[in-house]
């Protein structure tokens, strides 16, 4: 009977820890594109006028939304206070996007090394799996980004 107990409070404690952490996914979107495949078999994406802040939202059992800065949402690559930042555990991707050629590109990537310059953003891009990317210019990019957990004071507060 006390073995049952301890695994009942054990299940139950594990699930009580797994639901207060509330993790934010983020979407990204921009009209205009342009995609090159690097030397080290990588790839660079750059948002040609990407807006200036990002929708996030959680899944259950929070199920909140809102939007981030631009410049904040950059910061979680750069703000090594953040638990589980995106320089220390870079995010995975799922991109959709159109190329010229008219036939939709869909793809996951895991996205590092974020450059913001002349109002372009830049980020590096591992493929993956081994499908073939068309490179060149693209319109309709949509960017679905992996989870990151909420920190104690919202985003950019520290790891406790």
């Amino acid at each position: 009977m006390k073995t049952l107990l301890g695994a009942v409070c054990l299940v139950v404690s594990s699930y009580a820890m797994a639901s207060t952490q509330t993790n934010y996914m983020f979407f990204q979107s921009d009209s205009q594109a342009h995609l090159e495949k690097n030397a080290d078999s990588s790839y660079t994406l750059t948002l040609q006028n990407p807006p200036n802040y990002l929708s996030y939202f959680s899944d259950r059992p929070a199920r909140s939304t809102g939007l981030i800065s631009l410049s904040d949402f950059l910061r979680l690559w750069q703000d090594k206070s953040v638990k589980d930042n995106f320089s220390e555990v870079p995010p995975n991707v799922a991109f959709a996007m159109m190329p010229s050629t008219g036939k939709q590109q869909n793809f996951v990537a895991v996205v590092s090394d974020p450059q913001y310059s002349n109002n372009k953003v830049t980020y590096k891009l591992a493929v993956i799996g081994k499908q073939s990317i068309q490179t060149g210019d693209m319109t309709h990019v949509d960017a679905f980004f992996d989870n990151i957990p909420w920190n104690p004071g919202g985003f950019g507060h520290s790891k406790e």
